[in-house]
């Protein structure tokens, strides 16, 4: 088993570049994709302007950490939503999957091939034990399958956003690097299996999820907007 002996991440949104210098330990850095700083000047006012279906939010009452983690199936804009988002509220955007792969200096699909999905899913457990106990006020990027993690809703609010199958593969095919992200996506590569996986996830990712938050079609600093301007009416950030 790992050891994920991330940096603790603790201070408020303001005082990323602080926290960065330095803070990452030799033998668990993080790279410069997973630990992104997206800061701006000022912050933008919210439009609050709703997708085509209005956002489902469910009050939980629990104890959790502040920060935000986007769920959804595997190739839906989880990360560069992540980003936007960060923009918008300049606090930082991190990916589980960057994180399971610059600890283990594997990509994805290896550890797929070689090692099975029952290990990468080990993986993942780790990376939310260590985000539950370590990190506080930061967007969290997923991936598909990581909404199983039995701590979940201990790491923060959960935001799902939603596409169909469909459009999800529509917006990858017009990527400049389309067969890439398919490469990256070892669940997304037999068409038919990833439209029954999609079919059997779609209640679960609604189950798990405190907001929902329809994409399909949407520009994602639309998207960012939306999320932000939720989280500012429930006194989330």
């Amino acid at each position: 088993m790992h050891n994920f002996d991330f940096a603790i991440i603790r201070p408020n949104c303001a005082s990323w570049a602080r926290v960065l210098s330095g803070a990452v330990s030799p033998a668990a850095r993080i790279s410069s994709t997973a630990m992104a700083v997206r800061a701006t000047q000022g912050r933008k006012k919210s439009s609050g302007k709703p997708g085509n279906d209005q956002p489902q939010y469910r009050p939980i009452f629990e104890q959790v950490a502040n920060n935000i983690l986007l769920i959804g199936f595997m190739g839906v804009g989880k990360g560069r939503t992540a980003r936007a988002l960060a923009a918008e509220t300049g606090c930082l955007a991190i990916d589980t999957d960057d994180l399971i792969e610059s600890f283990t200096k594997t990509k994805i699909r290896d550890i797929f091939s070689h090692q099975g999905e029952p290990a990468f899913r080990q993986l993942e457990q780790q990376v939310a034990q260590w985000l539950e106990n370590q990190v506080l006020g930061t967007v969290v990027s997923t991936g598909g399958g990581f909404f199983m993690v039995e701590n979940l809703r201990r790491i923060g609010r959960v935001v799902y956003l939603h596409s169909s199958l469909k459009g999800i593969l529509a917006t990858i095919s017009k990527h400049p690097q389309a067969a890439q992200k398919i490469k990256k996506r070892p669940l997304l590569q037999d068409k038919e299996k990833a439209k029954a996986l999609y079919q059997v996830r779609l209640p679960l990712y609604r189950g798990v999820a405190d907001y929902e938050i329809d994409v399909e079609g949407r520009r994602t600093s639309e998207v960012a907007r939306e999320i932000k301007a939720l989280l500012a009416r429930d006194g989330v950030w």
